[in-house]
């Protein structure tokens, strides 16, 4: 990685510099050994197996896109209004719970994966090993989840850290706290702690990469210059790339 560019834990951002520069925030796989171990019940199954695919069906509806509100306008005044809804997770959970016995509207694609997928999720050998693929491959074989811009890298991480742990601790488990949360990010947009919560994504999950922009400068500009050149960047890197907790 790039002597520019730090790669920190949820915990860590503390660590961060305090000057000008880009932070990526990533959303990466975690699992416990106990959640694809081999253990058999007393009717002889890997109970391993189940705990495995629940996993990663679990961390695949973090990547959900939030609804699409949709407003339309008729004669005398009708106002339609509603939200459109990504439902192309449904058979994709299918296939990583397993449930695709009888399906008969797979595309080959689909087929080949569910088959794979079930030789793998059936050893607990091959089970550990993609785990620890998809915890390497973040972040620098995926997407960031947020991008953003900060006149102070660690103040501003601390500040998203910080507001992250005081709504946890407020919406706790409360699946009722967690769908008023997500109407008022519909509503409102909110931030990336926001958004963090409502995408179910826990501090394990969480990674964050900054770019100290005054350190890969040094005394070429001022912090206010740094500052604006991190801003247009940021605002070119969102669009080029959608991160899925993005806000605008």
């Amino acid at each position: 990685m790039d002597q520019h560019l730090t790669l920190l834990s949820f915990d860590e951002t503390h660590r961060a510099a305090e000057s000008p520069g880009l932070y990526a925030w990533y959303g990466s796989l975690y699992a416990s050994v106990a959640d694809y171990k081999r253990e058999v019940d007393a009717e002889g199954k890997d109970i391993g197996t189940i705990r495995f695919r629940r996993l990663l069906a679990r961390h695949m509806l973090r990547y959900q896109p939030f609804p699409i509100d949709m407003r339309g306008r008729n004669t005398f005044g009708a106002d339609w209004r509603g939200a459109l809804e990504d439902k192309s997770q449904d058979p994709i959970q299918d296939i990583i719970l397993g449930r695709t016995e009888g399906a008969t509207e797979l595309s080959d694609d689909a087929k080949g994966f569910s088959q794979k997928l079930d030789r793998v999720a059936n050893d607990a050998k091959t089970r550990g090993l993609l785990v620890r693929v998809l915890e390497t491959a973040t972040p620098a074989i995926s997407a960031p989840i947020y991008v953003g811009v900060a006149k102070n890298l660690r103040e501003r991480l601390g500040q998203h850290v910080s507001l992250y742990k005081n709504l946890k601790d407020v919406i706790g488990s409360d699946e009722e706290k967690l769908r008023l949360l997500r109407e008022k990010i519909r509503q409102e947009g909110l931030g990336f702690a926001h958004r963090a919560i409502a995408m179910d994504f826990g501090p394990e999950q969480l990674r964050v990469i900054t770019l100290d922009i005054k350190s890969l400068v040094g005394d070429q500009a001022s912090d206010e210059e740094l500052r604006e050149v991190a801003g247009v960047a940021e605002w070119l890197l969102n669009r080029w790339h959608r991160p899925f907790a993005g806000r605008r």
